[in-house]
């Protein structure tokens, strides 16, 4: 019996080809900056590739640029709709990326790219005035990145980096509040 009824096609059989299909379509439109028009494919990738979180995660990281990105570039920065968009996109990547087997060969690089993902999302947040979050997402960046790559690791250092930036620009925000009173 499969797909709810003998005899029949699995519910989701050929997703996975399918995926990776639109995947690469994504990609290639997000390579020629087509921030609009490589959405579709990379929510269609991210959606059919739910059996493979690596690819699914980067899929939901590229569609969380795309929305940055045309965010920044084409809405000059005003659209807070797209800014939530990438904020979901950012926190599903991560999600996907650190979803891979704990023992498996590819939890390193997964743990890494999730670190990406974070960063990212903390950036958005950052954007967004949203600066409790952000630090909490940069803190929960930093502390998957040491436990799992250490304390030296080149993702550890660009977490303590960002958590710096984060932290300085909350400073700066603090002195003109207090000397605006």
């Amino acid at each position: 019996m499969r797909g709810g009824k003998p005899g029949e096609a699995e519910v989701m059989e050929g997703a996975d080809e399918v995926g990776k299909q639109t995947y690469l379509l994504g990609q290639q439109l997000f390579t020629a900056e087509m921030w609009k028009e490589c959405q579709r494919p990379l929510r269609a990738a991210a959606a059919l590739l739910m059996h493979e979180p690596e690819i699914q995660g980067a899929a939901c990281h590229f569609l969380g640029c795309a929305y940055f990105h045309e965010n920044n570039k084409i809405q000059c920065g005003r659209n807070q709709k797209l800014m939530l968009f990438a904020a979901g996109a950012f926190q599903s990547a991560a999600a996907a990326r650190l979803a891979l087997d704990p023992s498996g060969p590819r939890r390193v690089q997964g743990v890494k790219d999730a670190t990406g993902s974070l960063l990212f999302l903390g950036k958005v947040l950052m954007d967004m005035d949203n600066y409790r979050d952000s630090e909490r997402v940069h803190l929960q960046a930093l502390e998957i990145s040491r436990d799992v790559l250490g304390d030296k690791a080149e993702e550890t250092q660009q977490c303590l980096q960002a958590m710096m930036g984060l932290r300085s620009k909350m400073r700066a925000m603090q002195g003109a509040i207090g000397s605006a009173r």
